[in-house]
């Protein structure tokens, strides 16, 4: 990050041509979409990409209080670095084991805590997944570093919805969420969701057969903020061809009709859609099939 009023070219580059220039080969698919920027002082160096998360985000809250700071440009060197030379989790199975690792950021509090361990619970009940807690402290420097897939559970009160999560995939593995965004009584269920989300389920209204079983009102899915239409948008992926299920409208990742005032209803009822507190059937079913059988 530079001063206030200095300015420097820029050039950006692909990963490969990064790791040519390095004299080492190609990056794999979980690497392609890394780009870099090379500006003309060395604090330039800066790794994007990723949803701009991990080390170029490390970095600008380095370098935000030490613009031209020559110990963030190498803590950024160091970090891109770990990042090319350290193995991203496995992919299929976001937890292997099925056990959640996971530490709080020091902006949960205490009741929030322990509504995050109840909507832990929910899942944990007759599954093969479980949950256990690390504290946080000198352990999140290696999350930091790439090198620890812990999740990292945090607040953030200026989250426009109530959650966010990385789907339990990637190196940094987050779930950020804003209790005020949450109804009344809703506040476990609404960590339960996200959670589903840390345990690699997506939603099932974006099945890629979910036109057969619900409706949305004319226009709505055409008048999405573009930030709201990924949440709404078909996966050509779910189910997996060949591994057909039935629709599950008691899904505790199925959006009830009244999220974003979506107005959904059931096509074989006509009838709006309520939101589930508690994972379905359907949803320990496709846990199972991730991780096993409790």
């Amino acid at each position: 990050m530079k001063p206030s009023g200095q300015k420097s070219a820029r050039l950006p580059l692909s990963s490969n041509t990064v790791m040519a220039a390095m004299g080492r080969p190609p990056l794999g698919a979980a690497h392609e979409n890394l780009t870099w920027s090379l500006g003309t002082g060395v604090e330039d160096l800066v790794a994007v990409g990723q949803g701009g998360s991990g080390v170029c985000r490390i970095h600008r809250r380095w370098t935000a209080g030490h613009p031209g700071d020559m110990l963030g440009s190498m803590v950024c060197g160091l970090l891109i670095l770990v990042l090319l030379n350290s193995p991203l989790p496995p992919g299929p199975v976001p937890w292997p084991g099925g056990e959640v690792v996971y530490r709080f950021d020091g902006s949960v509090t205490v009741a929030h805590r322990r509504a995050f361990a109840a909507a832990a619970e929910l899942w944990a009940q007759g599954s093969p997944v479980r949950f256990r807690e690390v504290p946080d402290g000198l352990g999140s420097v290696g999350w930091f570093l790439g090198l620890d897939s812990t999740l990292t559970v945090r607040e953030d009160s200026g989250l426009s919805q109530f959650g966010r999560t990385t789907l339990g995939a990637g190196r940094w593995r987050e779930m950020t969420f804003n209790p005020a965004q949450s109804a009344p009584g809703w506040l476990i269920p609404d960590l339960a969701h996200e959670l589903g989300h840390v345990l690699g389920l997506t939603h099932e209204h974006q099945r890629r057969d979910r036109d057969r079983y619900i409706a949305f009102p004319p226009g709505f899915l055409d008048s999405l903020p573009a930030d709201r239409k990924p949440d709404y948008s078909v996966n050509p992926n779910d189910p997996p061809r060949g591994e057909e299920r039935p629709y599950d409208y008691q899904s505790l990742m199925h959006y009830s009709s009244n999220v974003d005032g979506n107005g959904l209803v059931r096509r074989d009822t006509g009838t709006l859609v309520p939101g589930a507190q508690v994972p379905s059937e359907g949803d320990r079913q496709k846990l199972a099939r991730l991780y096993g059988s409790p």
